[in-house]
């Protein structure tokens, strides 16, 4: 994931960690792009709560990414 992340050039301002589980990956978007607006999408409410537990400051949404809007 580190690797893949470094890929990115470093002026994203809007991420989204779609599948973002208990947001280990989340943590790591907000590293790598600390000025950017991060939000985590996941569809299971155990995963979303222990996102929210992990990251209190950070937006988590509970939804399905066949019908997420695309708008972090």
């Amino acid at each position: 994931v580190h690797d893949l992340l470094a890929q990115i050039p470093s002026t994203v301002s809007r991420a989204a960690d779609l599948g973002c589980g208990p947001g280990n990956s989340t943590e790591l978007l907000l590293r790598r792009f600390p000025t950017a607006t991060v939000v985590g999408v996941d569809s299971s409410e155990e995963m979303i709560r222990a996102a929210k537990q992990r990251l209190p400051h950070v937006r988590f949404e509970l939804g399905d990414l066949a019908t997420w809007p695309e708008q972090p």
